[in-house]
């Protein structure tokens, strides 16, 4: 079967656009960053919109694999590793990524700033690495 690529080019733009805004949030340093709940919030909110799209191509092409179905969205990432469509280092990274998701959208008055701050510095070529793999750049 074959991907829906229109799907998939919307969900890499609002990689994108997340990422857009996250750099911008992270260009005022990282003890801005720390001292302003505006910008953490929104900084967690364009994670999540970020990660989220992720999540949304990897199911996409697993369902058009026909594999099994993932069964968390962190094995969604495994799954395309295990289907050779990501390599295996990006996959264990935005298997990583989904778990972070999970802590900031099911228990995010336990999510350390910090923490934040360094995904978003150290974990964002991640997604865009996606989009090249897939071939959605």
């Amino acid at each position: 079967m074959e991907w829906n690529r229109e799907i998939l080019l919307e969900k890499a733009g609002d990689i994108k656009r997340a990422q857009l805004s996250l750099r911008e949030i992270i260009s005022h340093g990282q003890d801005q960053f720390l001292d302003n709940p505006y910008l953490r919030g929104a900084a967690k909110y364009e994670l999540i919109v970020a990660i989220e799209a992720a999540i949304s191509i990897c199911n996409h092409i697993n369902a058009k694999i026909g594999s099994r179905t993932p069964e968390t969205y962190s094995d969604c990432f495994l799954l395309l590793v295990q289907n050779k469509i990501i390599k295996p280092d990006l996959g264990n990274r935005l298997s990583d990524m989904a778990r972070f998701r999970n802590l900031l959208v099911h228990v995010y008055s336990k999510v350390d700033d910090e923490r934040v701050y360094q995904i978003i510095m150290e974990n964002l070529p991640d997604l865009e690495e996606l989009i090249k793999e897939v071939g959605l750049d």
